[in-house]
């Protein structure tokens, strides 16, 4: 049915171009613009809204082209009817899919309903509940996501996440490394992992995962700045020094960050103010 879909609209372009060549443009827009992103070759994502921003400018033009032509026959009668209908569906339309966008999960509850095979849309899902701190329902979606694609980092590192907030430190380091294993340059695993021997004051440890972080982003501001922080609590100020000048000539504002953290080491050499692996992109 795709196919010959497809088939009448190129036949329907090239019909157009001698007489109505603007039609045949929008058709062609249409056409090309999709096939960027949707064509013969497969791809991960079946259906993506943002796909079609680019190709509505065809569409667009082309229901326009159509009235402008053809509203002069005897059915101009019928076209005011047929566009209060059409925008009134697009209308009815839009206004159920923003309810869709109201939340990540719903977003990612729409996708995984739609496509309940997908483990990328389950992992997001299962994400967005842990960010919500609903970790029951975050276990039940990640559990899916991995029962279709065991080899899925991004879950493992999210269900680490989960393991994590239970103190579960030696299952969560675990499912790091698992991620690791599959996708060497996971900052998300590496930060998770640099998280935890934090909190077990293996300050070491963190430093070396921060470190790997930065061999896979080195402009990373917030890593640098918790690197600096360890290095300091691990007893070496000098190293944690150099870190130090090099995210600030990165980012000055990075300079009244390690004011601050100066300022709390003074008062608790053991104060802990490191943020969640979810503040590093």
């Amino acid at each position: 049915a795709g196919i010959t879909i497809l088939s009448f609209i190129v036949i329907l372009a090239i019909i157009t171009f001698r007489k109505y060549r603007l039609i045949s443009f929008s058709i062609a827009w249409f056409l090309v613009s999709m096939s960027v992103e949707s064509s013969f070759i497969p791809i991960q994502d079946l259906m993506v809204e943002h796909r079609l921003y680019l190709p509505t400018f065809g569409f667009s033009l082309f229901i326009t082209l159509i009235v402008y032509y053809f509203s002069k026959n005897k059915i101009s009668k019928i076209w005011p009817y047929f566009l209060v209908v059409l925008i009134l569906a697009y209308g009815v339309m839009t206004f159920s899919r923003n309810n869709v966008w109201i939340s990540k999960v719903s977003i990612w509850l729409d996708a995984a309903n739609k496509n309940p095979k997908n483990d990328r849309a389950l992992t997001n899902l299962g994400s967005a509940y842990f960010k919500n701190k609903n970790y029951e329902k975050a276990q039940y979606y990640l559990e899916k996501s991995l029962s279709i694609n065991p080899k899925n980092p991004d879950a493992l590192v999210v269900k680490a996440g989960i393991s994590g907030q239970q103190e579960q430190w030696d299952e969560a380091l675990d499912l790091c490394y698992r991620a690791l294993e599959l996708f060497p340059d996971h900052i998300g695993a590496y930060s998770y992992i640099a998280v935890i021997y934090y909190k077990q004051e293996k300050y070491d440890e963190a430093a070396n995962a921060y470190k790997k972080i930065l061999e896979i982003s080195p402009s990373n501001v917030t890593v640098y700045e918790m690197l600096s922080y360890v290095l300091f609590l691990g007893g070496k100020e000098a190293e944690a020094k150099e870190y130090m000048h090099k995210a600030i000539s990165l980012d000055p504002a990075s300079e009244n960050t390690f004011k601050k953290i100066e300022e709390s080491l003074k008062i608790n050499k053991g104060a802990k103010s490191l943020e969640s692996s979810e503040t590093i992109d």
